[in-house]
């Protein structure tokens, strides 16, 4: 299921970061992932 808004509750956001916490990324990942956040996060709407 694909977001429809940007807000987040602070518990899920809690969440999310400790899930990801450690893990290691190459440089190449890093900017794979970051490259496709931003076209995800242009997609969708700012709430007004």
């Amino acid at each position: 299921m694909k977001r429809t808004t940007r807000r987040l509750s602070t518990l899920t956001k809690q969440r999310i970061s400790s899930a990801l916490k450690g893990r290691i990324k190459t440089d190449d990942h890093k900017k794979a992932i970051s490259e496709a956040l931003v076209n995800y996060w242009k997609s969708i709407p700012i709430d007004s």
